[in-house]
């Protein structure tokens, strides 16, 4: 549950500038799938940790379903923070 938590709580802010910036876009599809893979993981917990977490299955389920070429855990994040009034970067 806290690698669930964690996964969730953590916001990475690019600044795709130079070499670093284009090695950074070039790998974001493996970074993408990495978290698609957690976000599978999301889905085998009991709804009720899943709502100490702030989401519901159908969000998740909801983000396993975006394309691949989307940051679906991305997408999660911005959804419960909608959801929640917060405004989101």
């Amino acid at each position: 549950m806290r690698e669930a938590a964690s996964f969730m709580a953590r916001q990475v802010i690019w600044a795709p500038t130079g070499l670093g910036g284009l090695l950074r876009r070039a790998l974001a599809p493996v970074r993408w799938w990495q978290r698609r893979r957690r976000l599978a993981m999301l889905d085998t917990l009991d709804d009720h940790v899943l709502n100490d977490i702030g989401l519901c299955r159908e969000d998740v389920r909801w983000a396993l379903g975006q394309p691949l070429a989307v940051d679906g855990a991305a997408e999660l994040v911005r959804r419960r923070s909608h959801r929640r009034g917060v405004r989101h970067r």
